[in-house]
């Protein structure tokens, strides 16, 4: 195989042998890198071994993490199935433990990190089933990682001759899985496979790393898996007496036979591991679950940096030229805002120069604006490890390090206040330049804007012909809202950009000139831009930027309502990113079109996109994208009445953006927990979030959080039944979002406003704001917003007394979005009040008790109110006047409680109605009581309003004598 060739690889040397499969060194000549190629052995039939190598592929390739092995590629040679794998350097386990034990610290610190890929696969549903030494690489530099994720499941019997103890350690075939001296007893009995066979397995590698000796072991392997089964190895101790006391309880549980009495899970296999090794490396390990560092694991790495600081001596490596040439594209890059193309540009600098301490450094600053962050954190162990084979670095490299180390920790003030440190240090102007511009960005992190201006503009007045600066002041304008000094400095920007024949900059500097476009409402100008910079983007050969080019026209596409076309622009960015392996962007493409389902009012189909994109942002690691993907399902979550699991939903993406300090995305999310409060009746606590985000958005430069504060006041107001106050409010969230060019959202606003015209009696209007919301939606094929128009009409028609029409327009909305549980429950409950109306009782009752059991499981607490009084209507009707008066006493309750006073004046008349119905001394006169609904509704009306409001016939017809009402007249 050597010097052969194939697809865009080249074989350059063999790597290793098992029995399962062959391994050659090969140069991936497309992307210059050195990569495993691993063919399976040859033997079995080829459909089941191309099968198994493309299982194996398919499962770790579903993982991104530091100590997992990733899969780039798969294929097909000559026939031949072959994975193509990350090359990672160092020796296998087997070849480390060949000389005997390793220390029990060092041993303590490779179970801990195997056991930290073993609880990622787990979390991915993923059970390893053959974790061994020749499993697991050491890298030079401490770092492990675990190969060859699921394997076939077949036994091959011994060679005849074998000596005892010389048995393969390969993967047997069979009905069985495993490597006989590290199998389980449940593989060994042919149970099924949970992650606690992984863990014994794990165990009986770390048995073998303290001793030297395998935990295991028979004459052949029948007789090894049978000691498995029955044999219990003395605690390590007793063989090598350096190993501490407190490690044999650990190995002890791990290798119980029963998994019933094994650890439960390999995270908390690693607390033990950690509290009985502290020195060990994998204490200095982030914590995957948490947003930002535990305090503890801050501490420890900053007093690691501050002794490294006084200890270490000025000189540092010296990298390789060619290396070096990378590392400085990639952080130019970095001030480009190519994030991508810097990741690319300091990952071939590394592989160039392994020891090229500032490139890992950076490296992880790339995969952090990317959102990759465990790629980032793992990029920072590489930068700085903890141990005696740290690199030497200098103090300023040293600064550097633990500056973008604050960054990756959401510590920006000290990120700050350390690159100001390097700025005055700074050798020349060039090298205080690239300080400065990472100094903005920690302020625009930080949301400091006017800070970030500064460095830039003091940057661009020194440097006139520095792109980067120009490119950055642009964005911070943009973000600050003075369009016109944003689009003069992008302009500027992407002039320095062509003159340096810098493709890649072009196109950030056109994406921004859009993004104020489409802010704008100047489309036709956003797309004229984006239309240049995606050819930019296709001649440089940034996918990530073609990816990045496509969502945002699906952004432009969707402000203008046009869904269609903004579908198929996200649709083509994630076969783009899948096709590309860029997770963060299929992730992104997935959310967009998740978002786009819940425009349509494809509820369902929106909830499984976003939930896609949380799988895929957890599998890539990426926090931002993942809390993204969690406030995206909890919203479309509340648009189906599913409130209790939305703040469910939304809690982990609050508590990071909390902890991160992203204060925009903050009030996105404490607003839609507003919504989930409205819809479940807590009107008060919603109020006082909406208020809260309506000042602050009023004083940030994002119009979208003015905008959902406003509706979501305007929200509880009609919630409340205080329609004048609705109309006021959502007539300016119309407005505000008429002024931002979002179509979108100004005609939602305009349906809202045309919902509380008719409730106020002032039909013609209603009518009038409804047509207009049709139409828009007809031209934008919103199915939810045509559904909304309709049930608005449907209850207008009831309204007027017009009940056949009603009940048409009910059925119409639901078929227009047939998902919307609230949409049902008004549908069924508009039958049930016709039905009541028409004297059919029977069909009446059952109709109102399906509305409220659909109410109900909506959780909306005005629609189960109103469902509450159809059902009490139809009692009455059906003559049930006592169980009428019994729940409509309860509704007027609840209603006056929540201060909805229309409705607790309609369940007042049912009460009055049913109590004479069924001849209660507690009758009283309707509409006289200053304590009843109507009297607190005049007072919370204009005199002008209210007469207009009870002009309604629907009201007039409650004002007629109780016997109508019993009787069902119109």
């Amino acid at each position: 195989m050597l010097g052969c060739s194939f697809s865009h690889y080249r074989i350059t040397g063999k790597l290793g042998e098992g029995g399962m499969g062959v391994v050659y060194r090969a140069e991936d000549t497309l992307l210059h890198r050195e990569v495993a190629v691993k063919f399976p052995a040859p033997r079995g039939h080829a459909c089941d071994e191309r099968e198994r190598l493309f299982r194996e592929a398919r499962a770790a390739s579903a993982l991104v993490h530091p100590n997992i092995a990733a899969v780039y590629d798969c294929g097909e040679c000559d026939g031949s199935p072959y994975v193509v794998m990350e090359l990672v350097p160092g020796k296998s386990l087997q070849q480390v433990l060949h000389d005997g034990p390793v220390v029990p610290e060092t041993g303590t610190a490779i179970a801990i990190q195997v056991a930290e890929a073993l609880s990622e696969a787990h979390r991915r549903g993923i059970v390893h089933r053959d974790i061994k030494p020749s499993n697991i690489i050491v890298g030079e530099r401490g770092q492990v990682k675990v190969l060859d994720f699921g394997i076939a499941r077949r036994i091959a019997p011994l060679a005849r001759g074998a000596a005892a103890g010389t048995e393969p350690t390969t993967t047997l075939e069979g009905g069985i899985s495993g490597t006989p001296a590290y199998m389980a007893p449940d593989q060994v009995r042919g149970d099924p496979s949970d992650p606690r066979a992984d863990l014994f397995s794990l165990g009986a590698v770390f048995y073998e790393c303290l001793t030297g000796r395998r935990a295991f072991e028979g004459a052949s392997p029948f007789e090894t898996m049978a000691r498995v089964l029955e044999h219990d190895p003395p605690p390590p101790s007793t063989v090598n007496p350096a190993v501490p006391h407190r490690l044999d309880a650990i190995v002890a549980k791990i290798l119980a036979k029963e998994p019933s009495r094994r650890y439960g899970s390999a995270d908390d296999l690693i607390a033990d591991l950690r509290a009985v090794a502290p020195a060990s490396p994998g204490r200095f390990r982030w914590l995957r679950s948490r947003p930002v560092l535990a305090s503890s694991a801050v501490l420890a790495f900053g007093a690691i940096l501050a002794l490294l600081w006084f200890a270490w001596p000025q000189s540092s490596h010296r990298p390789i030229a060619e290396a070096t040439r990378y590392y400085e594209e990639g952080v130019n890059a970095l001030a480009d805002g190519t994030y991508y193309k810097a990741a690319q540009a300091l990952e071939q600098a590394i592989r160039i120069d392994g020891a090229y301490t500032l490139a890992y450094a950076h490296l992880a600053d790339a995969w952090n604006e990317l959102d990759y962050s465990e790629r980032a954190q793992s990029a920072m162990l590489k930068a700085l490890p903890p141990g005696r084979d740290s690199p030497r670095l200098s103090r300023s490299e040293l600064l550097h390090v633990q500056a973008i180390h604050s960054v990756l920790t959401h510590d920006y003030d000290h990120a700050a206040a350390l690159y100001r440190q390097l700025a005055g240090q700074a050798a020349g102007d060039a090298e205080r330049m690239r300080v400065e511009l990472d100094l903005g960005r920690v302020y625009e992190k930080a949301d400091r804007l006017a800070a970030a201006l500064a460095v830039y503009l003091s940057v661009a007045g020194r440097q006139k012909e520095e792109p980067a600066a120009h490119l950055r002041a642009g964005v911070v304008y943009r973000r600050m809202r003075d369009t016109a000094r944003a689009e003069a400095s992008l302009r500027r920007a992407e002039s320095l950009y062509r003159a340096l024949s810098n493709l890649e900059g072009v196109t950030e500097a056109l994406y921004q000139l859009s993004v104020i476009a489409n802010q704008s409402s100047r489309y036709a100008d956003a797309r004229s831009l984006l239309d240049q910079a995606a050819r930019m983007a296709q001649a440089s050969g940034n996918e990530h930027q073609q990816v990045t080019v496509l969502l945002q026209l699906t952004g432009v596409c969707s402000r203008q309502g046009l869904l269609d076309e903004a579908r198929q622009h996200a649709a083509d960015a994630l076969e783009r990113a899948q096709r590309h392996g860029l997770d963060d962007l299929v992730a992104r493409s997935l959310v967009e079109l998740g978002t786009n389902a819940q425009y349509r009012g494809e509820a369902e189909e929106a909830k499984r996109r976003f939930s896609d994109a949380l799988a895929v942002a957890q599998r890539q690691g990426g926090r931002r994208t993942e809390a993204r993907a969690r406030f995206s399902l909890a919203s479309v979550r509340v648009d189906l009445g599913e409130t209790a699991v939305a703040l469910a939903d939304l809690e982990p993406a609050l508590a990071f953006y909390r902890a991160g300090g992203y204060a925009t995305e903050l009030s996105r999310c404490a607003i839609l927990q507003g919504r989930a409060w409205c819809s479940q009746g807590d009107y008060d606590g919603a109020r006082k979030i909406a208020g809260a985000e309506l000042e602050a958005g009023r004083r940030t430069p994002d119009p979208v959080l003015e905008y959902l504060a406003l509706d979501l006041i305007a929200g509880i107001a009609l919630e409340q039944e205080r329609y004048r106050e609705a109309l006021a409010l959502h007539n300016e969230a119309a407005a505000l979002s008429r002024s931002k060019g979002n179509l979108v959202e100004e005609h939602w606003a305009l349906a809202a406003c045309g919902d509380a015209l008719w409730r106020l009696g002032r039909y013609d209007e209603a009518r009038h704001a409804l047509f207009d919301v049709e139409a828009f939606g007809k031209r934008s094929k919103s199915q939810a917003m045509l559904a909304a128009v309709e049930m608005a009409r449907a209850e207008m028609a009831l309204s007027v007394l017009r009940p056949d029409e009603a009940e048409r327009r009910s059925r119409d909305a639901v078929q227009l979005a047939p998902q919307d549980r609230e949409l049902a429950a008004a549908a069924k409950r508009i039958a049930a009040v016709v039905a009541a109306r028409l004297g059919e009782t029977r069909r009446a009752a059952a109709l109102a008790d399906e509305a409220l059991t659909t109410a109900q499981a909506t959780g909306n607490a005005r629609i189960v109110l109103a469902a509450q009084l159809a059902r009490a209507e139809a009692m009455l009707v059906s003559g049930d006047a006592a169980t009428a008066a019994q729940i409509a006493r309860e509704t007027e309750d609840a209603a006056s409680r929540r201060g909805q006073f229309e409705s607790a004046w309609r369940a007042h008349v049912l009460e009055q109605t049913g109590l004479r119905g069924a001849k209660s001394a507690a009758f009283r006169i309707v509409g006289n009581d200053p304590a009843d609904g109507l009297t607190r509704l005049q007072a919370s009306m204009p005199p002008e309003d209210f007469k207009i409001y009870m002009n309604r016939p629907d009201l007039r017809r409650l004002l007629r004598p109780a016997s109508d009402l019993i009787a069902g007249k119109r």
